[in-house]
């Protein structure tokens, strides 16, 4: 599959799916599928930046990891013939001002970046803040997004339990 149907897959389908490319031993997520994955989801991988000649020139950010660790990031995944679906409902509020924020970084024709909800405060930091009289809790985007949009059989469980999980470990 071309990189320019891979890009038109992943924007068509951004609101209801993340889209993971099989690339050899890899799967890889392009720009909206990547922020879902790095972003509102929180996971720990390299997100990529490089501008493509075949797009004149048009940036792309992507990120990429394992498939043997495919069935460790998700329980329900679905197989197709040109890599993998995994059926998560999306809200791509914060989308343009993080990859614009992205390409806009550097001048070099390829960037890496470890994106993570700290480093990015101004994307994944939300007003939402709750105290309980002696802790004060700033929800992220990622933690805000899962609180909005949770309902039970949803979220795979492991999400649930990482969301409770980042919580608890602010509170310390």
């Amino acid at each position: 599959m071309k990189i320019e149907e891979r890009l038109q897959f992943t924007a068509h389908y951004s609101a209801q799916q993340v889209c993971l490319f099989n690339e050899g031993i890899f799967v890889r997520a392009y720009n909206q599928s990547a922020y879902i994955l790095t972003v509102l989801m929180g996971m720990p991988f390299k997100v990529s930046y490089r501008s493509v000649q075949k797009l004149q020139g048009k940036p792309v950010v992507y990120c990429r990891f394992p498939i043997s660790k495919l069935t460790d990031y998700f329980d329900d995944h679905i197989k197709t013939h040109w890599g993998y679906i995994v059926k998560i409902p999306s809200v791509l509020n914060g989308y343009d001002h993080w990859f614009n924020l992205i390409t806009q970084e550097t001048t070099s024709d390829q960037m890496q970046l470890n994106i993570c909800t700290t480093q990015l405060p101004s994307v994944a930091t939300t007003n939402v803040a709750a105290t309980n009289g002696r802790s004060k809790v700033e929800l992220t985007l990622a933690q805000e997004y899962f609180l909005k949009n949770w309902q039970p059989n949803v979220w795979p469980l492991k999400y649930e339990q990482n969301f409770i999980a980042s919580l608890k470990k602010q509170l310390k």
